[in-house]
């Protein structure tokens, strides 16, 4: 490839230049992958497996194809995984509180007393009242 350098303009080169850095980091990033791929070969030779009965991998891919989107987590020597385990998927269903205040104007609109004040409570209380009068009574 031939490129005239000298006859391009400034945002010609700036675009040639951000396609070669980007160029210059994949092909890092594949060199990478396939050193890491070998070394893998290597280890789980040295136990005698191969990547495929491992991991379900082809041997014959090339790493940049087996690229996942998920993160690696790191290994200690022993094999256990580094850092805090996975988060648990499920996760405790929270028990409806009931409704301590209702509104006075719509009765629908009903309000636990937790987190943020809805707009009517506050219009309430602008108004002058006390945000005891919209307690839900208890008869």
């Amino acid at each position: 490839m031939n490129l005239q350098l000298n006859k391009m303009s400034l945002s010609e080169l700036r675009a040639h230049s951000e396609l070669v850095l980007s160029m210059i980091e994949e092909r890092t990033q594949n060199e990478r992958k396939e050193v890491a791929l070998a070394e893998a070969k290597e280890v789980a030779s040295r136990h005698g497996f191969t990547l495929s009965e491992l991991f379900g991998v082809p041997t014959s891919t090339p790493a940049a194809e087996i690229a996942s989107d998920e993160p690696t987590v790191p290994l200690t020597k022993s094999g256990k995984r580094l850092g805090r385990p996975p988060l648990k998927e499920t996760k405790k269903k929270q028990s409806k509180v009931p409704p301590k205040f209702q509104d006075p104007n719509n009765p629908a609109n009903t309000w636990s007393g937790r987190g943020t004040s809805p707009k009517w409570v506050v219009a309430h209380i602008d108004a002058g009242g006390k945000r005891e009068d919209l307690l839900i009574s208890k008869s």
